[in-house]
């Protein structure tokens, strides 16, 4: 192979390769005032730019093909979800012991960048990441964008397509540094939380999903020092938590509940169980 030639260029193989042009940016073109005004009710356009930076506008074409069919949604899955408005972080937690309600032996947490806010769905295997991801953006809305290391569940073409279809950006942690997914930090806290309450009740560990989920309901109505002690709850939705619930019983609690259809009368009216959440 030569040595480095004039024009930064190299010779490999008596073929010369073209020096890589230098990056470039690009600005977005201005919006068009003319064509904005009659839309936006002739506002000043002050009013009108600052409305177009402040918004969003998914839906870029409208079909001319189907338009005098009755529609009951938006034709742009990413008009018929709300919105979440921050970054979600998302990790795997593997269990050596099959939960007791669903056989789930991992869960998928999905963690709020800005709001703390935690939710946490049983999974048979990593394989079910895209449902628990659907659910989620179903349950809590659409995030801006989701950060993940670099399992292949996490960024599988399935994933990538609904990435594509609500308008999400996502992130992946370098390899080997899974410490870079900030959902990593926040379940640390959460895992002390499950490990110090099963421990305090003597809960069996089957009832690890149980316990986990109870724990991210719990964390997300209590106040935190780092949201200036407001709730997960109040930043991620804006309204205020009431916590009458977790007041009533503790995790693992025996409790009675109603038997129903009994047989009358060698079965009480009663059984006994566990309050879990």
């Amino acid at each position: 192979m030569g040595g480095l030639l004039g024009h930064h260029q190299y010779l490999i193989n008596n073929h010369q390769l073209p020096r890589i042009a230098s990056p470039k940016l690009f600005k977005p073109a201005p919006p068009d005032l003319e064509t904005l005004r009659p839309y936006l009710g002739w506002a000043p356009d002050k009013i009108i730019l600052k409305t177009m930076e402040n918004t969003t506008q998914y839906a870029r074409y409208v079909r001319t093909d189907d338009v005098l069919k009755k529609h009951f949604k938006a034709r742009f899955p990413a008009l018929n979800v709300k919105r979440r408005n921050e970054e979600v972080a998302t990790d795997t937690v593997f269990s050596d012991t099959k939960a007791v309600d669903s056989g789930a032996s991992c869960a998928q947490i999905f963690i709020g960048r800005q709001s703390l806010f935690a939710d946490a769905y049983g999974m048979k295997s990593d394989g079910e990441f895209a449902k628990a991801l659907q659910d989620n953006i179903r349950k809590r809305g659409a995030m801006d964008k989701l950060i993940s290391d670099r399992a292949m569940a996490e960024i599988s073409h399935k994933v990538q397509d609904i990435l594509r279809e609500y308008h999400i950006d996502d992130w992946q942690s370098e390899p080997e540094h899974q410490h870079q997914n900030y959902a990593e930090q926040r379940y640390q806290t959460i895992k002390k939380y499950v490990n110090k309450i099963m421990d305090s009740v003597g809960a069996p560990a089957n009832c690890w999903l149980l316990c986990l989920e109870y724990v991210c309901y719990l964390l997300n109505r209590m106040a935190t020092p780092s949201l200036n002690y407001q709730t997960p709850h109040f930043v991620c939705t804006g309204i205020i938590a009431d916590i009458s619930a977790l007041l009533q019983y503790r995790f693992y609690e025996k409790v009675y509940f109603k038997n129903h259809d009994p047989s009358y009368p060698s079965e009480s009216r009663e059984r006994l169980g566990y309050w879990v959440g």
